[in-house]
């Protein structure tokens, strides 16, 4: 849930970068960073500021081919 507005309408995004600080053949940093967006007032927030205990559940559902 997110602390600014109280939605549960949370996505989780996730970013894979490589940073060469202007090397061509390196040395490369690489790094994953991952956070939550609230799609009601567009917030980003860490996964530490999502409000856990206040998230409904949900049930996955199993997407099949026809």
């Amino acid at each position: 849930m997110c602390p600014g507005c109280g939605s549960d309408l949370l996505v989780d995004k996730t970013c894979v970068w490589i940073e060469t600080h202007g090397l061509d053949c390196g040395p490369y940093e690489t790094g994953t960073d991952e956070w939550f967006e609230c799609r009601n007032c567009g917030a980003k927030l860490a996964p530490s500021e999502v409000v856990w205990d206040e998230c409904p559940e949900y049930e996955e559902e199993a997407i099949q081919e026809r």
